[in-house]
């Protein structure tokens, strides 16, 4: 349904930001979207598919639970680090590795391994606690749609998993 409210964006019922609820989605699974459109906004019908990635989980490093019953990996600022991840898609994975007051943003094709290099490892610095030091990975791809009226559509996925980290 068109949701005026959200600048133009289409919504499962009309209502909220885009976002389908996860419950409600298979991986690994591809989808068909289409809607009549809305005289009323000068749009047609429109059509487009997405294909919904594999879940996205890192692997390596492989991550330990902490004392807090939180995910945790070892990470060494001063040594290449291999993050390898499970799944891959179209698109791409943004990997931001985020310390006490300095962080490392990474984009690589969604082939399931990326090497950071010490060189760019050597800008981050690693808090003493590992709560406060993150790593995203952020898996996104991207789907088509066409439709009389529509300039710029974009359909997209979006899938990201977290984990601490902590010093050597």
């Amino acid at each position: 349904m068109f949701n005026s409210g959200q600048n133009g964006a289409y919504t499962i019922d009309g209502q909220g930001d885009g976002q389908a609820d996860p419950a409600i989605i298979t991986p690994d699974a591809d989808y068909a979207i289409s809607g009549a459109g809305g005289p009323a906004q000068n749009l047609g019908a429109f059509s487009g598919t997405l294909h919904m990635p594999p879940f996205i989980s890192l692997i390596e490093p492989v991550p330990e639970i902490n004392q807090m019953g939180l995910p945790e990996i070892t990470i060494d600022t001063k040594a290449n680090v291999k993050f390898k991840w499970e799944g891959s898609s179209n698109g791409y994975v943004k990997i931001t590795i985020s310390g006490s007051d300095s962080s490392v943003e990474c984009i690589a094709r969604d082939d399931g391994e990326l090497t950071v290099p010490a060189s760019v490892m050597s800008g981050l610095t690693l808090g003493q606690v590992s709560f406060f030091n993150i790593v995203n990975l952020e898996r996104t791809t991207y789907g088509t749609m066409s439709g009389p009226g529509l300039v710029n559509p974009q359909v997209s996925s979006m899938m990201t998993t977290m984990v601490n980290a902590k010093a050597p």
